[in-house]
């Protein structure tokens, strides 16, 4: 199943992964967050980089042009950080 995800992101331009949380089911013992990284790289042939921080999206979003898309996809708090980057941008 991972194969088949990872090539998802075959329109995007780059893609930034953060850490996978279990939804209350038990986490895979063989799953490798590096892997699906590789593979979303590789399958998509898309700049596929680990998100350790908001930092790095902030950055990122800073140099961005006017017409480029921004699409946060997850569980959990990852729904409020779009708006935790954008209050943070309008304040500088």
């Amino acid at each position: 199943m991972i194969k088949e995800f990872s090539k998802s992101f075959i329109n995007s331009d780059k893609v930034f992964v953060s850490n996978v949380y279990s939804a209350n089911e038990k986490k895979p013992n063989d799953f490798d967050l590096s892997r699906v990284i590789r593979l979303i790289g590789k399958k998509s042939n898309t700049d596929c980089v680990y998100l350790q921080n908001l930092d790095i999206v902030k950055n990122e979003i800073k140099r961005s042009k006017s017409d480029d898309v921004y699409i946060f996809l997850g569980a959990g708090n990852i729904t409020e950080w779009p708006y935790q980057i954008l209050k943070n941008l309008n304040e500088n």
